[in-house]
């Protein structure tokens, strides 16, 4: 997840690329069951998706992040 959001500032050619790295990861995580890391995959592709241009997915993004994290007891301040 963080390769691919490194991606999207060090090599905006390789958009999409990046963007299937971080739902790989994310994934990966939630097969798992690791909370943590699964939603630190949608706040990525919430950062993510504006630089591509597809701003309604970053908020759809973000907004599932703030409900996990909220789910899990995490304060705004922390994330």
């Amino acid at each position: 997840m963080v390769l691919g959001s490194t991606l999207r500032k060090t090599e905006p050619a390789q958009i999409s690329v990046g963007e299937a790295h971080i739902w790989q990861g994310s994934s990966m995580a939630e097969e798992r069951a690791l909370r943590a890391f699964s939603v630190q995959g949608y706040l990525f592709l919430g950062e993510f998706y504006p630089d591509s241009g597809r701003k309604d997915a970053a908020l759809e993004n973000l907004k599932k992040a703030e409900a996990m994290y909220r789910e899990m007891g995490v304060g705004p301040q922390s994330y």
